[in-house]
C-alpha cells in the first residue's frame, strides 16, 4: 500500500479545555471585583507611616523664592560684575603669511585714555570754560579722532532756489496798468514765438508715402532728349577754352623742363636770409615801441582784466539766474513752463465779477513740484495707430476664381486666334 501524501495535522486533537476555563474564570473576577468576604484584613488595608517632611520642604522653598523677587534695576546691579570690562589695548588680529605683522598698527579705542569728567555731562563745571577746552586743540587720542571725524567732507544738499508757491507778473492781474500789461503780454508773444522757432528747426521726417508720378532719381530727371535744331551757344567759346588750356599746359611743361642752376639757388638763398633779417628787424623794433609805451600797456592789460572779471561775473549771474528759472535734469523730458495767464485788452474788465475761472491750482501745484525737481517732468504718450487690416470671408476664393476664369479667357481666346491663322492661310494657298 503507497504511503499517504502530507503530513497529519497533529495539533487537532490537543486538549485546551483547562486554558479556557483559566481565562474565564480570570475574567470572571475581573468583572466581580475582589470577594471581601475571603479576604484578610492586612490584605484589604494598610497604615501609611511616611514622614511629611519633603511636603513642607517643597512648599517652604516655593515660599522662600517668591520672596526672593527682585526689582530689575537691582537685577542689573547685581549683574554688574558680568559686564565685559573695557581694554585700552587691543591685541593684533592673527596675520597670514602674505602680510607682514609690522603693517599692522596698534588700535586705540576713541574714548580710551579720556578722563571720566570730560564725558561726565551732570558734572558741575562751567558752561564756558567747557566751552573754552572743547575749542582748545588737545593732543588726546579721542580729540585727535573726533577731530578728523569732523574734518571730513559733507554732502550739503542743493538748496531750492524756486519759491514753493511763485507770484504772477503785475501785468497778469486782473486790472493791471497798462504798461505791466503791456511786458506780460510781450513776454508771452516771445514764448510763443520761441516755440514756433524751435518747432521749425526741428528735423523733419521723410514722407511714409511718395507718389509714382515723381522721379526720385536726380539723373533720370536731368538726362532729358535734345531736339535735333538746338545748337550750343557756348560751344566755341568753350573749345577755345580749351585750346587755351592746352597752350598753357605746353608753357609749364616748357617751364619744368628748365633746371635751376647754382645762381638761381643762391639768388633764393639770398632772397630768404634777406627775408629772415628783415622779420627780426620789425620785431626788435615792435618790442622798443612796447618798452617805450609801457605804461600804456599796463593800462591795456588791466582794462582787459577787468573787462574779463566783469564778463565772468556778468556769466555767474547769468547762471544764477537759470539756476533759479530751470529746475535739475532729472529724466530725458526738459522741464517746459506752463503759459502766462495774461488776460489780453479785450478780456479786461477791471471787476472781479467778469473774470472768467479756470480750474488751474491742480495744475499749478503739480508744475510747481516739477519745477522744484521733486518730481521728473513727463509727457503724455499717446497711443500708436497701428495699420489695421480686415480680411472677408471667401475674397481669396473670389479672387482667384476670378483670376482663373481670366487665364481661361485668354486660352480660348488664342486658339481662336491660331484657328483663324490656319484657315487664312488654307484660303490663301488655295
Amino acid at each position: 500500500m503507497a504511503p499517504l501524501k502530507g503530513k497529519k495535522a497533529w495539533r487537532k486533537n490537543i486538549d485546551a479545555s483547562e486554558i479556557e476555563d483559566a481565562l474565564a474564570s480570570a475574567s470572571h473576577q475581573q468583572r466581580r471585583g475582589p470577594a471581601v468576604e475571603s479576604l484578610k484584613d492586612s490584605e484589604l488595608f494598610f497604615v501609611d507611616t511616611t514622614s511629611e517632611d519633603g511636603v513642607h520642604a517643597r512648599t517652604s522653598a516655593s515660599k522662600k523664592q517668591g520672596k526672593k523677587l527682585q526689582l530689575r534695576s537691582e537685577a542689573i546691579v547685581n549683574q554688574a560684575h558680568k559686564a565685559k570690562p573695557v581694554t585700552t589695548h587691543r591685541p593684533p588680529r592673527k596675520v597670514n603669511g602674505v602680510l607682514k605683522k609690522g603693517r599692522h598698527t596698534k588700535r586705540t579705542p576713541q574714548f580710551g585714555s579720556v578722563p571720566e569728567a570730560e564725558l561726565d555731562i551732570w558734572s558741575g563745571a562751567d558752561a564756558d570754560a567747557l566751552a573754552a577746552a572743547a575749542a582748545a586743540p588737545s593732543s588726546s587720542p579721542a580729540s585727535l579722532m573726533l577731530r578728523r571725524k569732523s574734518s571730513r567732507p559733507k554732502l550739503k544738499p542743493n538748496p531750492l532756489k524756486v519759491k514753493a508757491v511763485e507770484i504772477d507778473a503785475a501785468g497778469c492781474s486782473y486790472n493791471p496798468e497798462p504798461e505791466a500789461h503791456q511786458e506780460s503780454l510781450a513776454a508771452l508773444v516771445a514764448a510763443e514765438m520761441k516755440r514756433q522757432l524751435r518747432q521749425e528747426l526741428l528735423p523733419t521726417a521723410p514722407p511714409k508715402l511718395v507718389s509714382s508720378t515723381e522721379m526720385g532719381d536726380e539723373l533720370a530727371q536731368l538726362q532729358v532728349e535734345e531736339e535735333a535744331g538746338n545748337e550750343d551757344e557756348n560751344e566755341i567759346a568753350l573749345s577755345d577754352s580749351n585750346n587755351d588750356s592746352d597752350d598753357d599746359v605746353t608753357a609749364t611743361k616748357g617751364k619744368k623742363n628748365n633746371k635751376k642752376t647754382q645762381k638761381d639757388r643762391n639768388r633764393e638763398r639770398r632772397r630768404q636770409d634777406e627775408d629772415v633779417e628783415l622779420q627780426e628787424r620789425r620785431r626788435l623794433k615792435q618790442q622798443r615801441r612796447d618798452l617805450e609805451n609801457l605804461d600804456a600797456l599796463k593800462s591795456q592789460l588791466e582794462q582787459e582784466l577787468a573787462e574779463r572779471e566783469h564778463k565772468r561775473q556778468r556769466r555767474q549771474h547769468v547762471q544764477a539766474e537759470k539756476a533759479a528759472a530751470i529746475p535739475p535734469r532729472l529724466g530725458p523730458h526738459r522741464f517746459e513752463p506752463s503759459r502766462v495767464q495774461v488776460a489780453t485788452t479785450d478780456e479786461l474788465g477791471g471787476s472781479l465779477r467778469t473774470v472768467k475761472p479756470d480750474a488751474m491750482v491742480a495744475r499749478d501745484r503739480y508744475k510747481s513740484l516739477q519745477h522744484r525737481g521733486l518730481i521728473e517732468p513727463r509727457k503724455l504718450v499717446t497711443k500708436r495707430t497701428r495699420r489695421r487690416v480686415e480680411y472677408e470671408k471667401g475674397a481669396r476664393t473670389e479672387k482667384a476664381l476670378a483670376a482663373q476664369a481670366e487665364i481661361e479667357g485668354l486660352q480660348r481666346a488664342r486658339k481662336e486666334a491660331k484657328k483663324t491663322a490656319k484657315k487664312a492661310a488654307y484660303l490663301a494657298d488655295m
